[in-house]
């Protein structure tokens, strides 16, 4: 294998967001494909709109293309208890799931927004004044607050910010870009043991 493609669910129905999405997601793993430049190695990120349009990519690459080493990106939508796998497969009972390797699959617990909450500087830099960091989650461990919680909290804290309330489509590329990767791998296990997967691969 010679290159690393890492599929999305996000980046809405449209080309232009998705590219926007995709440049996003490109800078947060600024690491990752600096380490595939120094390797020789291929590495791209695919945002692909809906979670079952990231997993028919997904799918179609593994069995097109056997020298990419494809990894799945989608949201956990609830709190995670068991393996990813299973977690996916009692979730998504259409996707034929039995012959993939569990470390190819990998999920934002429970959503991408988790990620964008752990490194708080990233976001008062982008939303500015009057963004109220009080308001984002205490919970020691992040990825234990649900879905709709975090969703409530991240747009309760920008709210009356400068930039104006979270918007999905509008802030989260951006907010991507100024992430610090190691913040939020100190603080979501489901983001390091994606940069766990592909620094192995790509050091090999």
């Amino acid at each position: 294998m010679n290159e690393i493609a890492i599929f999305i669910e996000g980046g809405g129905s449209f080309e232009r967001e998705k590219r926007v999405l995709r440049a996003g997601f490109d800078s947060f793993f600024q690491s990752l494909k600096r380490l595939a430049a120094e390797r020789g190695k291929g590495f791209r990120i695919i945002a692909c709109g809906s979670r079952d349009d990231a997993f028919r990519s997904f799918e179609n690459e593994r069995k097109f293309e056997p020298d990419t080493l494809c990894l799945l990106l989608v949201d956990s939508e609830e709190q995670l208890t068991g393996k990813v796998k299973e977690h996916l497969i009692n979730r998504e009972r259409h996707w034929k799931l039995a012959a993939i390797d569990e470390a190819d699959l990998h999920l934002m617990t429970a959503t991408m927004e988790t990620w964008i909450v752990a490194d708080a500087d990233a976001l008062q830099s982008f939303y500015g004044q009057h963004f109220a960091v009080n308001k984002l989650p205490r919970h020691q461990d992040i990825e234990q607050v649900s879905k709709a919680d975090m969703c409530g909290d991240l747009l309760a804290a920008t709210q009356n910010s400068q930039a104006g309330p979270y918007h999905k489509m509008r802030h989260a590329p951006k907010l991507l870009s100024r992430m610090d990767s190691t913040v939020v791998r100190r603080r979501c296990k489901c983001c390091n043991r994606l940069f766990l997967r592909a620094e192995a691969f790509l050091q090999a």
